[in-house]
């Protein structure tokens, strides 16, 4: 069976500006590869890329010294970033993206958190504010 119409949605994560703006322009200008079929594309990036920069960084390693002096660890990971942190990085305030419970399995129904894990990260949490 084929279907008479179809969609699709891309959540496209960038680095930066640039290779979100090279990405964007990639998917719009995809075509049909059969003439009977009729291809629409329409879109935008709705959020900056998450760009690790010196504010940030400086931000990663006192979450690190934190994390280790509570026997915990904290490891720095770059994704592309895909939250509202997005928008304050790119704004140049630095930003921890990432700084929820522990847990697996995000927005699935198999979704969890390790309920131990949260007085550690409020720990994390509170010292980085008391620390400025």
């Amino acid at each position: 069976v084929v279907a008479e119409h179809a969609s699709a949605v891309v959540d496209l994560r960038v680095p930066d500006e640039a290779t979100g703006t090279e990405m964007n322009e990639r998917i719009l200008a995809l075509k049909a590869v059969d003439p009977d079929v009729e291809l629409t594309v329409e879109g935008a990036i709705n959020r900056p890329g998450y760009v690790k920069d010196k504010g940030i960084t400086a931000l990663v390693e006192k979450a690190e010294t934190i994390s280790h002096a509570d026997g915990q660890a904290l490891f720095d990971l770059s994704t592309g970033g895909g939250s509202d942190g997005n928008f304050s990085a790119a704004m140049g305030v630095p930003t921890l993206d990432a700084l929820g419970i522990v847990g697996d399995g995000a927005h699935t129904l198999q979704e969890y958190i390790e309920i131990s894990s949260i007085p550690v990260r409020w720990n994390l949490l509170t010292e980085l504010v008391l620390q400025k």
